[in-house]
């Protein structure tokens, strides 16, 4: 966020996939969903923009600057990549 708003553009794809990463958890939770079907829809949902926003952040960290807004937010996210929750290879299977 503090990347786009800082006007790099670059961000813009990357911050469209969250949104959508957290509106299947908002819509999970309007719905009542038990951790099964949370579960069944993250993979269905979520697992695809996971592996998109994955490839976004691959491809920008190529782009950016370590230090900038972008490059120290790709740098975060990809150290955390493995706690977000959503094992991607299951989802390639």
């Amino acid at each position: 966020m503090a990347a786009f708003k800082a006007g790099d553009l670059r961000a813009a794809r990357t911050l469209q996939l969250i949104q959508e990463l957290d509106q299947v958890e908002r819509r999970a939770k309007q719905d009542g969903c038990d951790s099964h079907e949370r579960s069944r829809r993250r993979q269905e949902s979520s697992g695809p923009r996971m592996q998109q926003l994955r490839r976004e952040l691959d491809s920008l960290g190529n782009q950016a600057p370590p230090k900038t807004p972008m490059g120290v937010a790709i740098t975060y996210a990809l150290r955390q990549w493995n706690r977000f929750g959503i094992s991607l290879s299951r989802s390639r299977s």
